[in-house]
């Protein structure tokens, strides 16, 4: 068999294989919803309330999500959620059923390692500190009357993906039951981000005692501990 003939039959059997894989895959839509105080987060809306009884405003909610997709089907790529923006994305996925979604909230070591990149990783996001520090995973801006920053400022970087205060997070969905997806469908899950979890699960007061935290480091990463409870299921459904 010469060269060219086995080139030719490598790519076919490649190009079997490829196609064969896609018609075992359907398209999953992701939707999230964002809430505080049982209502849809708005830009600069009317005041919000912790637990605390501290009021506050948002400005800024972005956040890095990465890793997503079934179990044992999860995807090498990052998503830019901005909370006051339309943030729907589509993955590809292998049919089967499941009981869960599995995501990570930031970026990991493994894709720090490769620097600045494009797309949703593009430094001009304005979600990237330095070659050294890395990326910032969850991005929290607003003003809070309890906040002893100047303008009562609350700005909440919480970035660092090296040990011992790594703040990427795995998140796990689960399904109320188990969901069977079937090849060449379409469908949606929702799901729903509670900014409450975030306020709430701290051992302290966010805003009073650290509304500025703009590094890597024990805050920070104390902070992210909280990152797996902002995030519930809704409903998954056939398109």
């Amino acid at each position: 068999m010469n060269k060219f003939k086995y080139i030719f039959l490598l790519l076919l059997v490649s190009g079997i294989f490829i196609n064969k894989t896609r018609a075992q895959e359907a398209t999953l839509k992701i939707h999230i919803n964002h809430f505080a105080n049982g209502k849809k987060i708005q830009l600069n809306d009317s005041p919000y309330y912790t637990a605390l009884g501290e009021v506050y405003q948002i400005k800024r909610l972005k956040y890095y999500l990465s890793w997503p997709g079934f179990t044992n089907d999860l995807k090498g790529t990052a998503f830019l959620i901005d909370a006051f923006s339309d943030n729907d994305f589509e993955l590809n996925v292998k049919s089967g059923t499941f009981n869960e979604f599995n995501f990570t909230l930031g970026i990991d070591s493994i894709m720090q390692s490769t620097g600045a990149q494009t797309g949703a990783l593009d430094v001009m996001n304005g979600m990237f500190w330095t070659w050294n520090s890395g990326y910032i995973n969850f991005k929290l801006e607003g003003y809070a009357d309890s906040s002893a920053a100047d303008l009562n400022r609350i700005e909440h970087h919480i970035g660092g993906y090296r040990q011992p205060f790594a703040t990427d997070k795995k998140v796990v969905i689960n399904f109320k039951k188990p969901f069977k997806i079937k090849p060449n469908k379409k469908y949606e899950l929702v799901i729903n981000f509670n900014l409450d979890e975030y306020f709430n699960r701290a051992k302290t007061s966010l805003i009073k005692n650290n509304p500025l935290i703009m590094s890597s480091g024990s805050p920070a990463f104390e902070i992210a501990e909280s990152f797996p409870y902002l995030f519930s299921f809704e409903k998954i459904s056939e398109l």
